[in-house]
């Protein structure tokens, strides 16, 4: 029998791995500042490495930290990438892509506002 540990882990690492290919191939876009791809690239090594702050082998808490830190990368893409460019890379219907800007929306505002702004402000620092 599965444990709801694992169904819960297995939804994540699925969420994981599809946003991994949605930023996958925003990096490949020519019309994406190089200084955008350089944060696309940081969370995709992040997520495909297994030590992290919390370490992906440890069942369903190792990828609560992937999933806050996917939040505010994709948080970060939301609000710098244009709309029509999003659209077209989002390999989900519309309703979808509605429903992960809600999911990121609430994930990115549990986050401490003094750690969201200082990663904002590192990355407007970049630019």
């Amino acid at each position: 029998m599965v444990s709801w540990i694992d169904l819960v882990a297995a939804v994540v690492l699925k969420t994981l791995k599809k946003t991994t290919r949605f930023l996958g191939a925003l990096a490949e876009d020519e019309r994406i500042p190089a200084r955008d791809k350089i944060v696309f690239a940081g969370l995709l090594a992040y997520l495909a490495n297994p030590f992290d702050i919390i370490p992906d082998f440890i069942p369903l808490a190792g990828y609560v930290d992937d999933l806050f830190v996917a939040a505010l990368v994709l948080d970060y893409v939301f609000n710098v990438v244009p709309e029509a460019v999003v659209r077209e890379h989002f390999p989900w219907d519309p309703a979808r892509l509605a429903s992960l800007r809600r999911r990121v929306k609430f994930v990115s505002a549990l986050v401490p506002g003094p750690l969201r702004r200082r990663i904002w402000k590192a990355a407007e620092k970049a630019k």
